[in-house]
């Protein structure tokens, strides 16, 4: 009499970013990132779509997509990690622009000692920042219109003993 091998269960892998669909109204299925961050649940839509397959192409298309959204989960998982590890990633869009300048000149001023030239001016910049936008910007709000019209803000601006600043842009 033989004896029967028991299947093994394949374990369960917990990922930390999980992919997700959303069904549109048009048929068609968005993709975006689900994940913990912090404690909090966090979503990320991608603006990348799933259509139905009526065609080679469009199996070809979908296939093309879900490539890329994995491609960006992994990049998402690592990114996590890094952080949760102690590495430090690039800059976050979510990041307080004013509080990040304010920081380099802090770290420039403890480098550099007497020379505080560097320091004054990054303040100067923050300065007329919170001025331009407010103490809130991030660098996801900084575009190209942003920085347009910040430029021409520096251009009319004064700067403490109310002479005009020399703008060379």
């Amino acid at each position: 009499m033989a004896i029967k091998k028991k299947a093994k269960k394949k374990p369960k892998i917990k990922e930390p970013v999980k992919i997700r669909f959303k069904k549109l109204a048009n048929g068609n299925q968005s993709i975006y990132l689900d994940y913990y961050h912090e404690g909090k649940r966090e979503y990320d839509f991608l603006k990348l779509y799933i259509v139905p397959e009526h065609t080679p192409i469009d199996k070809a298309s979908n296939e093309h997509t879900l490539s890329l959204a994995n491609s960006i989960k992994a990049q998402r998982i690592v990114a996590l990690q890094n952080e949760s590890h102690g590495f430090k990633t690039k800059t976050s869009k979510k990041v307080n622009l004013c509080l990040y300048i304010q920081r380099i000149a802090d770290e420039q001023l403890a480098k550099t000692g007497n020379r505080q030239s560097m320091y004054h001016s990054l303040l100067s910049l923050n300065r007329h920042i919170k001025a331009y936008s407010g103490e809130n910007i991030t660098f996801a709000q900084i575009d190209e219109d942003y920085m347009k019209g910040f430029i021409s803000y520096l251009k009319t601006a004064k700067n403490k003993a109310t002479k005009k600043w020399k703008c060379y842009i």
